[in-house]
């Protein structure tokens, strides 16, 4: 997962949502760590698997609700075509069971994300490749976890 730069490993992430302030405010957290490269950003589940198939992210986190096509269709879509990708639902409704059922490696509420994504990040980052392709290898407990 993700590009080795020297000694420090990339995770490539995309980020999709339609609300603009939430994109933005979640690339800019992410950009604060230098091991984390935003590649690019989606408005809807329609925009994501188009850019999806172009930058091959290592994880897209994707909003559920969203104009054209949602992010649940969107998951399943793309986990179809590409299921290298790991996917993590950000959502601000209940939908744990929607999403995982979807395709979704991990779940996490909106109201959680600035204490939570990086380190769910991480713990992505950290499987090796054999138990990336394995989803429950991927499910970490936290992100089964409701509030």
């Amino acid at each position: 997962m993700g590009l080795d730069r020297g000694d420090k490993i990339l995770l490539r992430i995309m980020v999709v949502d339609d609300d603009e302030m939430v994109r933005r405010s979640t690339c800019g957290l992410l950009k604060t760590y230098p091991d984390i490269e935003v590649v690019c950003e989606g408005a809807n589940g329609a925009e994501a698997v188009t850019k999806a198939r172009g930058y091959r992210p290592d994880v897209i986190l994707m909003d559920i609700t969203m104009p054209t096509m949602n992010g649940l269709e969107a998951t399943r879509t793309i986990k179809r075509e590409i299921p290298s990708i790991q996917i993590v639902v950000v959502s601000g409704q209940d939908a744990l069971r929607e999403a995982l059922s979807a395709g979704a490696s991990g779940y996490v509420m909106k109201t959680e994300m600035a204490e939570r994504l990086v380190t769910e990040l991480r713990k992505l980052q950290a499987l090796r490749p054999s138990e990336a392709s394995s989803r429950d290898a991927v499910l970490c407990p936290v992100f089964r976890a409701l509030p």
